[in-house]
């Protein structure tokens, strides 16, 4: 990898955790489940993924991806300096809390 202390998952290690954690969120009583994918390359194969677990597991699962949405901006909001504050952002948008935008005139 072309950053030092990267870690890596198989396909099928990643199938496994994903598999794994919707089963224990769907036994804490969630109905439904939304993954955030926060990897380009993770893409094709968690949409993937995404559709064989709601059939499998019988729960809704929707996939999504902050890469290419929301505004112009979002390409310097989500450099490596900054991805915890686009992470934070995505979640308080999520959960209806209004979040300043630093950016903003």
């Amino acid at each position: 990898m072309a950053f030092g202390g990267t870690l890596t998952l198989s396909l099928p290690t990643l199938h496994a955790l994903l598999r794994d954690i919707c089963r224990s969120v769907i036994r804490a009583s969630f109905s439904r489940i939304l993954i955030v994918n926060g990897h380009g390359g993770n893409m094709t194969a968690v949409n993937a993924l995404t559709t064989e677990l709601a059939a499998e597991l019988s729960t809704p699962i929707a996939f999504a991806s902050y890469f290419g949405s929301g505004r112009e901006g979002g390409a310097r909001v989500a450099s490596p300096e900054k991805g915890e504050r686009m992470l934070a952002g995505c979640a308080a948008a999520l959960a209806g809390i209004i979040v300043r935008d630093p950016w903003a005139k």
